[in-house]
């Protein structure tokens, strides 16, 4: 991020970042006077990304009664908006 900075600062231009929040990443662009934008997807776009990819799960797993929708769950209860 040092680097970042002073390529930036070198440069006098606009840098767009993401990061997930880990501990000291905000705060450290936060002391540099970055805007921060925490941006988190809904339970409904992850589910919605899922239904897109679920093909990729075995048949055997898919078509196991409730097994698919159990899935899920567990993805986006881990995801947590990431």
């Amino acid at each position: 991020m040092e680097e970042l900075f002073s390529l930036q600062a070198k440069t006098d231009s606009n840098v767009f970042t993401t990061s997930r929040p880990i501990l000291g990443i905000p705060k450290e662009f936060e002391r540099q006077g970055s805007s921060i934008l925490e941006i988190r997807a809904s339970d409904e776009d992850i589910r919605r990304y899922l239904d897109d990819h679920i093909n990729q799960i075995p048949t055997f797993v898919r078509e196991a009664p409730g097994i698919e929708r159990k899935i899920k769950f567990a993805i986006i209860k881990a995801a947590d908006g990431m």
